[in-house]
């Protein structure tokens, strides 16, 4: 197997994702050494004097990935993969996978973006839905049972509201096992922890990360008291789920499977924070322990929001608000949003439409699980 040739079609197009700029170097096994320098354009050579990522994965492994029927993330959060050096840069290493296997090679429509340049949010076809529609008061609730895939269908993903399920986790092993033993499940796998204070730098790949066992993430924030307001807890965020895992779950039945991407996992003490941003895709937003505070606001909030994203083509956004606190003279046009103020807890699901504002804060101890789709609205309906 050439691993060189291997490198470049894996990185082909990695120059195009914002942030993506420094040495990349795989240890495949004994002498199996190759690097990959993202600048520019990205140069593939042998083992790299001075790499800012060290990624430890066997070379089958490798081409697996290559081949495009491996997930690096899931390979990492199952301990198949050790990660060492400059974690923020690590995390993208899937984004940049993906974007040089994708069958899109349109150049015009990628943009390197190394400083992380903040553009206007463009505007969705969901914010035409939503602002055709009477400010919503309230979050509906149902009991899973109550709510049909189809009811689900036509009353919440096509006109774009959110809704919570309760009863929702009933037949997931793990929400029907306790902590202490779901503990058990936890052993072998490792998370890519957020450090620091990653509100302030949202969505950028230089906020702090560590690797770290889950199991001893979990028994640390199990015994987790806050010395310092001024940081937020750390955060196990967004980390895909471990095959393991995977089969203590169950999928929801509201789309069909091949809509769904893998699940990600979330876990921390009290006090973790997302601050407000949307997604580019239906998020079913499940809790497994503890309760979490929302605050929503509808895609049409979108220049009340001041919202901004780091590709002119718009994907993840953020909000120049703190929904939280709004510094109404800093941002005066934010006095008009329409904020909603919901909590989930153990066993209820979330359903948040793509282009829906939220900001998500633990109010204690905390697992969640979520599902994002491919089911994005892009005209007249949801696929």
């Amino acid at each position: 197997m050439e691993l060189e040739s291997v490198a470049e079609k894996l990185f082909a197009r990695a120059n195009k994702i914002p942030g993506m700029r420094g040495v990349l170097e795989f240890r495949l096994g004994e002498d199996s050494i190759v690097s990959v320098t993202v600048a520019d354009t990205v140069t593939v050579g042998t083992a790299h004097p001075n790499p800012d990522v060290i990624v430890t994965m066997t070379a089958d492994d490798f081409a697996t990935v290559a081949a495009g029927e491996g997930d690096l993330a899931r390979m990492f959060t199952s301990g198949k993969i050790r990660v060492d050096g400059d974690l923020g840069l690590a995390t993208l290493l899937p984004q940049a996978i993906g974007a040089s296997l994708s069958k899109k090679q349109d150049d015009s429509e990628d943009e390197i973006n190394a400083d992380e340049q903040r553009y206007p949010a463009p505007e969705r076809y969901a914010e035409s839905i939503t602002a055709a529609q009477p400010p919503l008061e309230k979050v509906e609730r149902y009991d899973r049972g109550d709510l049909t895939p189809e009811d689900f269908y036509h009353r919440y993903v096509l006109p774009c509201k959110p809704v919570i399920l309760t009863d929702a986790l009933r037949d997931w092993p793990l929400y029907n096992m306790s902590q202490e033993e779901s503990l058990i499940h936890f052993e072998g796998l490792q998370g890519m922890i957020r450090a620091g204070d990653y509100v302030s730098k949202t969505f950028s790949k230089n906020r702090t990360f560590r690797a770290e066992s889950m199991a001893a993430f979990v028994r640390a924030a199990q015994e987790y008291s806050a010395t310092d307001d001024s940081e937020p807890p750390p955060y196990l965020g967004s980390n895909t789920m471990p095959e393991s895992l995977e089969a203590l779950i169950r999928w929801p039945d509201y789309f069909r499977r091949d809509q769904y991407i893998p699940p990600r996992i979330w876990i921390g003490p009290k006090g973790t924070v997302t601050p407000l941003h949307r997604d580019d895709t239906d998020n079913l937003f499940t809790q497994v322990w503890g309760e979490k505070a929302f605050i929503l606001a509808a895609p049409h909030e979108r220049s009340r929001l001041y919202a901004w994203t780091t590709y002119r083509q718009g994907g993840l956004e953020g909000s120049e608000v703190d929904a939280e606190n709004p510094d109404y003279q800093k941002h005066p046009e934010a006095q008009e949003v329409n904020f909603l103020h919901i909590r989930i807890g153990p066993g209820e699901m979330l359903f948040i439409p793509d282009g829906w504002f939220h900001h998500v804060r633990s109010l204690s101890l905390s697992l969640s699980v979520n599902f994002w789709t491919t089911s994005v609205r892009r005209s007249g309906e949801a696929e």
